[in-house]
């Protein structure tokens, strides 16, 4: 989700992030490590709970200096969760929620959406609407058929796997012999997407990575665990014989 937030983001000002749990902290803890540990200067946190909500921008201002201004708004306050939509380049998603968590009206062209919360096909964080005035990449190939936020794409919608654009991003490093590539212009966008696939730029005026989970993220993730504490000489070797 934080990669995919950096391919397609530059100069983020403000993060908006629905949830205000575990997933929601370590996804924002995330992307200020893929940023390369630049400051986010504004974090709002939108839950049911507003105390909760409360809480987790009052923990990541006092533990993180990086996060200049966090504020808290409720899920039933429809007037605060525009205002913040409305200027915001980020959305992340952690939720379990049946029903999309807010109007696609409120986002502002040129943003981008994390969806990490719903991983079944009744679960949706992001309403039909929104996701169709997107561009669209996802983890898995599975992800278009399995969760609720994709079901109802079209087969023409553009859609791709991540890894197309990470793969696209490396190599434009490579080329360029530089780690600070910017975001893909549309153009360049359009070359990740199938012949088939219709992309229209006036149309699809936002991005939507949607993450499924699946079991090589984790094996990968284990693995380089594993390296790094061998490396550094850290943690304890347990046998399970």
């Amino acid at each position: 989700s934080a990669l995919s937030t950096v391919l397609l983001q530059d100069h983020i000002q403000r993060v908006t992030v629905f949830g205000a749990g575990l997933q929601a902290r370590m996804h924002i803890q995330a992307l200020y490590a893929a940023l390369h540990e630049q400051p986010i200067p504004h974090v709002t946190i939108v839950n049911r709970t507003l105390i909760n909500a409360q809480a987790l921008a009052d923990q990541i201002r006092d533990e993180h200096q990086w996060a200049t201004t966090t504020s808290a708004v409720a899920l039933d306050d429809s007037l605060g969760v525009a205002e913040a939509l409305s200027k915001t380049q980020v959305i992340y998603t952690t939720t379990n929620t049946m029903t999309p968590l807010f109007d696609a009206s409120c986002v502002a062209p040129g943003t981008h959406i994390a969806g990490v919360g719903s991983y079944t096909p009744q679960m949706q964080e992001v309403s039909a609407r929104m996701v169709d005035q997107c561009r669209v990449l996802m983890d898995t190939p599975d992800a278009r058929h399995s969760v609720g936020d994709l079901q109802h794409l079209a087969p023409q919608h553009p859609v791709c796997l991540v890894g197309t654009a990470l793969k696209w991003q490396q190599q434009q490093q490579q080329s360029d012999e530089r780690n600070d590539i910017a975001p893909p212009s549309l153009e360049e966008q359009a070359e990740w997407y199938e012949p088939t696939q219709q992309f229209h730029p006036q149309l699809h005026t936002c991005t939507f990575y949607k993450s499924v989970g699946t079991a090589i993220q984790d094996v990968m993730t284990a693995d380089w665990v594993v390296q790094q504490a061998r490396t550094k000489n850290i943690g304890t070797v347990v046998d399970m014989d």
